[in-house]
């Protein structure tokens, strides 16, 4: 196993931190990729995407997010379905490596919201799977097409009612199973309690890490800069590219993480961390190889 490059997720610039200048800033601290977002999408466009990676070496790891299949609406479904459609063709202009699928969640009112349950129906949890196969199928099938890998992204279970109703790799496994040729994206921060982590399936396309810190019992963990937190990667992205060696590695945190430190020294400190992770991981591998 060789750990890739790293790649760098848009997500962590404040508003009107183009990705331009990201992707110059992410490409001289030593990144690899940039994971694009769909602020990223409305400023420079899909073929503007992939030109700013390529002026600076690097690769479109992914396109964040499309999906929110979950809509109870149906003039708000079909309206996202058109949006899932312009993705798919705005991934294929960029040549992302995946586009993310976020599925929405149980409250079906879409991850968009302000966040208030204006119903207290929700769907129920085989209903909505059900749901989420029906509208995703025939995105898989366009996205393949246009020569575009889906990759739906299992949430943690504390954001299921507004943000993802797959909220585990076992999940996420049945769903594909039910959807030739949709691949999959994990989130450390969202897997990492997740004991199916340590036998990833094979059609992971992509893996974001992040630190993952808990100040207290009375917080839920959150996100931080990478090598700080509660959570040793370093055997999850193991088992990540041992099951799916080609799969890309991407550093997510967000705006809101930074808590005013500068984006530019927490991408320093990204690429510094996995470069002494891909030491630890490059070594343990040769010291297995020497015991063999």
């Amino acid at each position: 196993m060789r750990a890739p490059g790293l790649s760098i997720n848009h997500y962590l610039c404040p508003p009107g931190y183009g990705a331009q200048r990201f992707a110059a800033e992410i490409a001289a601290r030593g990144a690899a990729g940039i994971g694009m977002t769909r602020a990223a999408l409305a400023e420079l466009g899909g073929r503007g995407c992939r030109q700013a990676a390529a002026d600076h070496g690097l690769a479109v790891t992914s396109l964040n997010s499309a999906g929110d299949l979950l809509l109870r609406d149906p003039g708000l479904a079909a309206a996202q379905t058109d949006q899932n459609r312009r993705l798919i063709d705005a991934a294929a202009e960029m040549g992302a490596a995946a586009l993310v699928i976020v599925t929405g969640g149980l409250s079906g009112q879409g991850f968009g919201d302000d966040g208030a349950l204006r119903e207290r129906v929700l769907w129920a949890p085989a209903v909505a799977a059900a749901l989420v196969e029906d509208r995703l199928a025939p995105l898989v099938e366009t996205a393949a097409a246009a020569g575009v890998r889906l990759a739906v992204e299992p949430i943690h279970p504390m954001d299921v009612l507004f943000k993802g109703a797959v909220t585990s790799i076992a999940a996420a496994r049945r769903l594909s199973a039910g959807v030739p040729g949709l691949g999959l994206m994990l989130d450390a921060y969202h897997s990492w309690w997740d004991p199916d982590l340590a036998t990833p399936p094979a059609n992971v396309v992509g893996l974001q890490i992040c630190g993952i810190a808990q100040a207290s019992a009375a917080e839920k963990p959150d996100r931080d800069v990478l090598g700080a937190g509660i959570v040793d990667l370093r055997p999850i992205v193991r088992d990540v590219l041992a099951a799916a060696p080609a799969a890309v590695v991407e550093f997510e945190m967000f705006d809101r993480h930074r808590r005013g430190r500068a984006v530019a020294d927490i991408v320093a400190a990204a690429v510094a961390a996995w470069h002494a992770m891909r030491l630890h991981l490059h070594g343990a591998e040769g010291q297995a190889d020497a015991v063999r």
